[in-house]
């Protein structure tokens, strides 16, 4: 029990130290997660508006969510995901402006 407590004072203790960016992109990175399988419900059947590339961008934006955990690599978590998000979603307009 005592590890336990420890192990959980010491999450408290990293939770707290993260920036107002950490807690910004949180939200952004589950709809990064959530948004592909939406895309893949509605157009998975149709080959003409079904490109992969436009389900794995937001899964790599969600990925690039995990560069906020790094001490060296935190400022630029942000930034990627911007791209990738921006990339799929032009993508994704791009793949169903005729339907």
């Amino acid at each position: 029990m005592d590890k336990f407590k420890k192990i959980a004072a010491a999450a408290w203790r990293y939770i707290k130290s993260r920036g107002i960016g950490f807690w910004l992109l949180l939200p952004v990175a589950v709809l990064s997660l959530i948004i592909p399988f939406i895309y893949r419900a509605q157009f998975g059947e149709m080959p003409d508006y079904w490109a992969p590339v436009v389900f794995a961008l937001p899964l790599l934006a969600f990925a690039a969510y995990a560069l906020s955990f790094c001490k060296y690599t935190a400022r630029y978590s942000g930034i990627a995901m911007f791209a990738l998000s921006l990339a799929g979603l032009l993508m994704f307009v791009n793949t169903i402006y005729y339907y």
